[in-house]
């Protein structure tokens, strides 16, 4: 029986594409199960096992602190999952429907819920040669939302294609959302939308998107999946995981055990890449002749390297200790990049509040009617600043609005301030300004 896997561990999840396009809904959690129990899958099982969960995994998504209430409302999500249906459309024509899950062990004492898969799902999720689609499991349990997990799911099917056209029927019906956001627009922003910030945010790959109407209807969505670098931490967590994965093979493969593979690894917190190195140094020794017990010599060599450290380390601690080097200077750089910034602001506030005056005692008639025009077209404005179709000068935030729509928009007009006052480029990047060069001369 597997132990419970660590949520965002790294652990790679596969599906067939017949799985990642079927019909179904779920709720957050319930995929978050199915996640937790997909990843626990290994390439070269035979048939699904009994997968365990940790339920204090779920504390967050569930908010109760309380164990007894937490263990409680678990067994009746499981309970509630074992009733979901999944519907699957072949190439032939042919619908295959049937549950996710078949059975579950709720054990109190452990805090784990062991949960099998029904057997209907072995050919979609088991031993896959083609027509699947595999992602790193940070990538879903990160999301927040079952349609963003979904979307990302259809999105990464297509990824090295660069684009997919779904028609917003067939996205409907997989999601199974015909009869909810039945607004076209509603739909685009509840999930659509929503799920492009949540990949954006989140995941290794994320889209644009455009849509095709047919008439006045939109009808299809054309998705431009762009990929997208791993965070360095998660990518170095995923490194490790497999590099471990690795050490225990190639110490089953020296005739020792995965105990001892996992005593160098965790008592002893050994890296994977220092022991890699030992177990290929092993390897050519006993290929030529010089090493005649592998396993003895393995161990031998990592006990006599215990205190030292190979090329490999010390080039890496390096590296570290200069790119934090680099680090603690880029952020003492933008410290002092955002007190001057916020200084210049300061001074061009004062300056912009003047010029705004000046150009609310000297406006023109004109310019209060195209505010006026301005004003009924906005209904935020127009509840306040009108008065039976006049303008209601005299209510306490007119001059504010009046001066700010006859001053230039602020963020460029700052941009083009600096560059004329202070002699600098600066951009808006991400709600932040950055300084981009300086002039050579202000004459």
């Amino acid at each position: 029986m597997d132990n419970p896997e660590k949520v965002g561990s790294g652990s790679l999840i596969v599906k067939s594409n017949y799985l990642v396009n079927a019909e179904y809904r779920l709720t957050p959690i319930e995929m978050k199960i199915i996640y937790l129990m997909a990843m626990q899958v290994r390439k070269g099982d035979e048939d699904f096992k009994t997968y365990q969960l940790r339920i204090k995994d779920f504390q967050e998504d569930l908010g109760l602190k309380d164990n007894h209430a937490l263990y409680e409302r678990m067994i009746e999500i499981v309970k509630r999952l074992m009733t979901r249906v999944v519907q699957i459309r072949h190439d032939n024509g042919n619908v295959e429907q049937f549950p996710f899950i078949t059975w579950s062990m709720h054990k109190h004492k452990e805090g784990t819920i062991g949960i099998i898969f029904v057997p209907k799902l072995k050919p979609h999720m088991i031993d896959l040669k083609e027509r699947f689609t595999s992602f790193y499991d940070y990538n879903v349990l990160s999301l927040r939302s079952q349609y963003s997990m979904r979307i990302y799911e259809l999105i990464k099917q297509y990824e090295r294609i660069g684009k997919r056209t779904i028609a917003v029927a067939d996205l409907r019906r997989m999601l199974r959302l015909q009869d909810k956001y039945r607004s076209y627009n509603m739909f685009k922003k509840k999930v659509i939308e929503q799920a492009k910030k949540d990949l954006d945010k989140n995941c290794d790959v994320s889209f644009e998107f455009t849509e095709r109407k047919q008439g006045r209807k939109i009808t299809e969505i054309d998705f431009i999946i762009k990929k997208k670098r791993l965070p360095k931490q998660i990518k170095s967590n995923t490194m490790r995981k497999e590099g471990i994965k690795d050490v225990i093979l190639a110490f089953e493969e020296l005739g020792l055990s995965q105990k001892q593979a996992d005593y160098y690894l965790n008592d002893e917190g050994r890296e994977p890449e220092y022991l890699m190195e030992l177990i290929e140094e092993t390897k050519k020794g006993y290929k030529t002749g010089r090493v005649k017990n592998p396993s003895a010599y393995l161990v031998s060599l990592i006990e006599r390297n215990a205190n030292t450290k190979t090329e490999k380390q010390i080039l890496k601690e390096k590296e570290e200790q200069i790119n934090e080097a680099f680090k603690n200077a880029e952020v003492e750089r933008r410290e002092k990049e955002t007190a001057m910034i916020e200084s210049w602001r300061e001074e061009y506030e004062e300056e912009r509040d003047s010029r705004g005056e000046k150009l609310l005692s000297n406006a023109s008639g004109r310019e209060i009617d195209t505010f006026r025009g301005y004003v009924k077209n906005n209904p935020y404005l127009r509840k306040k600043l009108l008065l039976e179709n006049n303008l209601n000068t005299g209510h306490k935030e007119f001059a504010f609005w009046f001066k700010n729509f006859l001053l230039p928009e602020y963020e460029s007009d700052f941009i083009q301030w600096i560059h004329v006052n202070k002699g600098f480029s600066i951009v808006a990047r991400n709600g932040e300004y950055h300084i981009t060069g300086k002039q050579e001369s202000l004459f």
